[in-house]
């Protein structure tokens, strides 16, 4: 009896060689975190008008602009966390923003505002089963107190300690 086996043909060896090529192209330009060396993946932070931040003062009536820095390659999902002020290390997810910059307000972080008048900030950031965290910033409020100066505001700010 004569014992078959199967001989490859060029067209199947070709079908092989095209699905290992996308499978490393895939892994290596879209896929999860976990295929980066930990040498290669840079810790996120916080950076404002390209500067890296890790405290930074705004007044009541202003709107800043807070974005992510890292070297993430694939999909990443952000979620922008603002610490407990009652309970230390418990961050609590900002509703609806899941971008990678937050406009940072008075309205959006004084109901969390510590006894100093300042806040602590990060975000999440997600990619594949992965999860890393940026530096935290504080923000502090600084409050108009109405005091008139030259100012083209017409009030002078003054931090409150």
């Amino acid at each position: 009896m004569k014992k078959w086996y199967y001989k490859p043909n060029r067209i199947t060896s070709f079908i092989a060689l095209i699905c290992i090529v996308a499978t490393l192209f895939s892994a290596v330009f879209a896929g999860p975190m976990s295929v980066l060396s930990s040498d290669s993946v840079m810790d996120p932070y916080v950076t404002h008008n390209g500067e890296k931040v890790q405290e930074i003062t705004i007044r009541e009536s202003e709107k800043v602009t807070l974005q992510t820095s890292h070297n993430l390659l694939g999909k990443v999902g952000y979620r922008w966390q603002i610490m407990d002020k009652n309970e230390e290390n418990r961050w609590i997810d900002i509703s609806g923003i899941y971008t990678s910059d937050i406009s940072v307000t008075y309205a959006l972080i004084g109901s969390l505002l510590s006894p100093d008048g300042s806040a602590m900030l990060r975000c999440r950031l997600t990619n594949g089963e992965n999860e890393l965290y940026t530096t935290e910033v504080k923000v502090t409020v600084s409050f108009d107190i109405g005091q008139e100066d030259t100012s083209p505001e017409g009030k002078k700010p003054i931090k409150l300690s």
